[in-house]
């Protein structure tokens, strides 16, 4: 769910409420919840990270102006770290950089290594420079 003026949360904790149990021993739904809160406020800021802490509801609040796409300070309650949503996304970007087909070099221009004798590809992830040698993946998270 991404709430681009969260304000105090509101919205954010309706759609909680209805995932919730409506019964005792009901399965809750709340954990299936994933909130990307924006606010330019940092009261609001500060009311919706309390509000969606206190129900339970993962999000990452982020203290930016929506429109711009400025950002200050980004603050993530610990039910977003508890249901793992950082690696999600890392592993979900693995995936792609792995499955996304290479792009092919021109004949005429073939990669060539850099100062430190890596190859350089569009994916960010580092070539060896050498046989028995092992690449690794930069991401930016």
């Amino acid at each position: 769910m991404s709430e681009p003026t969260c304000g105090s949360g509101g919205i954010i904790l309706k759609a909680g409420k209805l995932l919730a149990p409506k019964e005792e021993g009901a399965p809750s739904y709340v954990d299936l919840l994933r909130v990307d809160a924006i606010d330019i406020n940092p009261v609001a800021v500060d009311m919706t990270y309390i509000n969606t802490t206190m129900w339970g509801i993962p999000t990452r609040v982020t203290h930016g102006n929506a429109l711009s796409m400025e950002t200050w300070g980004v603050w993530e309650n610990f039910h977003w770290k508890r249901v793992g949503e950082n690696e999600r996304i890392a592993y979900k970007e693995i995936l792609r950089l792995l499955t996304e087909p290479a792009p092919q070099a021109e004949e005429k221009n073939e990669e060539q290594p850099n100062q430190k004798g890596v190859f350089e590809t569009n994916h960010d992830i580092i070539v060896p420079k050498k046989e028995g040698e092992s690449g690794q993946f930069e991401m930016d998270f």
